[in-house]
């Protein structure tokens, strides 16, 4: 999976967006966020207490909807975390049709 890490003086963050490796390191990140779309790609062991988690990435399986994060067991670990279905994705649709909005703007100037 690819990674990258951001460190500051207050905290690590990890962002995955591909298959591959996790990153041994990112067990210390304050926050990580997954786009992966691989069911359960992250579990418990892989974070520490306290985490914060959002989960972005979609799977399908069995009918059902569902995330990058095992979200049973990392929720007993995380601060917090986000579900899937019922997380990130309303504000991902929001900021989706805002840009289609600025982006019909943009082309169309005189259109009105």
């Amino acid at each position: 999976m690819g990674a990258r890490g951001y460190s500051t003086s207050t905290g690590r963050a990890y962002i995955f967006y591909n298959d591959g490796v996790y990153p041994s390191d990112a067990a210390s990140a304050d926050i990580i966020i997954t786009g992966v779309g691989k069911k359960n790609i992250l579990t418990a062991p892989m974070v520490k207490k306290g985490v914060v988690v959002i989960d972005a990435g979609i799977t399908f399986a069995d009918k059902k909807i569902g995330g990058d994060v095992d979200f049973a067991g990392v929720a007993k670990k995380a601060g917090l975390i986000t579900p899937v279905p019922g997380g990130v994705g309303p504000i991902t649709v929001a900021k989706l049709l805002e840009n289609t909005i600025i982006s019909a703007e943009n082309l169309c100037t005189n259109c009105l």
